[in-house]
């Protein structure tokens, strides 16, 4: 359990979980990742190999490459009233996630702010992969200077996304963006404003209820 801490200017990760591992971490503040000496970096809180962390009250503000990231099939991840913000791809332009859920993992988040995040706020991608998100708000997601992507929510490859009373706006790219099929992206209640370019896009065979 880590709670009330303060983490900053750390290299490659924040915290980081693999093998099963657990945690809780609440009321955190997690600052400025940075990447190691050999350029690697991962992000604020990476979660992978079947973890199970709780995130509840936590602030992470200028990770480099991803806020949150759930990863592998038996990863399950809880978010709740937590803010992201600053997110950055890395040197070679890679991720950028603010929210990230990928190769078979779980997430479910509630009364998030994601604001003025490089790349994409919410990422899910791979066939197994899920992601719920609900009563949160995305604002001001950029493009980087070498990173042209900008997206609010993006689902792709299979994965499946649900999404209720959310609000994305100011987003440079789409709004929500699903890609490929079997992908199922799914928003109820939903306020879309301020893309500058298109407030859904749909692709690839991909399916948008």
């Amino acid at each position: 359990v880590m709670d009330g801490c303060e983490l900053s200017n750390n290299h490659a990760f924040g915290v980081t979980l693999t093998d099963g591992a657990s945690a809780v971490v609440t009321d955190t503040v997690i600052s400025d990742v940075r990447d190691n000496e050999l350029g690697e970096v991962w992000g604020a809180l990476w979660a992978q190999d079947g973890s199970t962390l709780e995130v509840d009250g936590c602030t992470i503000d200028g990770a480099t490459t991803s806020g949150i990231y759930a990863l592998e099939e038996g990863t399950s991840v809880v978010v709740t009233d937590t803010v992201i913000r600053g997110v950055v791809p890395d040197a070679s332009a890679l991720y950028g996630h603010a929210l990230g859920v990928g190769l078979g993992a779980s997430l479910t988040a509630s009364g998030l702010t994601l604001e003025d995040n490089t790349g994409v706020a919410v990422m899910v991608s791979d066939q197994g992969s899920m992601a719920s998100v609900v009563d949160s708000t995305i604002r001001e997601t950029q493009r980087g200077e070498f990173y042209t992507v900008s997206q609010g929510i993006a689902v792709q490859l299979g994965a499946q996304f649900s999404g209720e009373r959310l609000v994305v706006e100011g987003t440079e790219g789409p709004a929500l963006l699903a890609a490929y099929d079997p992908t199922v992206l799914a928003c109820v209640d939903c306020e879309l404003t301020g893309a500058e370019f298109a407030g859904v896009l749909v692709l690839g065979g991909a399916n948008l209820m």
